[in-house]
């Protein structure tokens, strides 16, 4: 679940480059037609279609290439491209088109997300495979102690099979955290 997907990646191939292993996208706000249950968005269920739509935005970047890390096959089989391929490299991949606006994190985005995940659980059960859903788009709203809503509904979705996992954040260059080296004599720290 993320942004930025080349769908055409070599290294979404086998490792022969025989087989392409996307075997679903589903574009969460693209005007087209939404997968079973859901009312928004556009799958994309053949590898005919994935290739014909491309990309999810134009920069092709950021989710080509965490999925390059979880699932990338190292194509062609040599030494030179193996050392570089993925943990699950001749697993299947599903892709979650996020959009990521502002406005999609102070309005729908962790529901959206929530989706996502269960898209991709969905998808997985109809082929009797386990699954693993990645979000790799970490955010700073919210406990961090798995006392929120999304943690919460995270626990619900996931089990036996169903394994999420999610980035710290993806905010590094950004100042939102505060900071303050407490003295002896401090007592409190004020900011607005």
């Amino acid at each position: 679940i993320d942004a930025g997907f080349d769908y055409t990646h070599p290294a979404f191939y086998d490792t022969a480059y025989d087989q392409y292993r996307v075997k679903r996208v589903w574009e969460q706000k693209t005007i087209g037609i939404p997968p079973a249950g859901f009312s928004y968005g556009a799958e994309y269920a053949d590898s005919a279609s994935i290739h014909t739509k491309g990309y999810d935005v134009n920069d092709g970047s950021h989710g080509t290439h965490v999925a390059g890390i979880a699932g990338g096959s190292g194509y062609g089989g040599d030494s030179i491209h193996a050392q570089y391929r993925g943990i699950a490299y001749n697993s299947d991949l599903v892709f979650v088109a996020i959009s990521p606006t502002l406005d999609y994190w102070l309005t729908s985005g962790m529901a959206d997300m929530l989706d996502g995940v269960q898209y991709i659980y969905n998808y997985a059960q109809s082929v009797s495979k386990p699954a693993i859903a990645n979000l790799s788009w970490g955010g700073p709203l919210g406990p961090h102690d798995g006392t929120g809503l999304f943690s919460q509904a995270m626990d619900n979705l996931s089990g036996p099979g169903k394994i999420f996992t999610i980035s710290a954040g993806n905010n590094g260059n950004e100042k939102i955290h505060l900071q303050k080296t407490f003295s002896p004599t401090d007592i409190s720290v004020n900011t607005f």
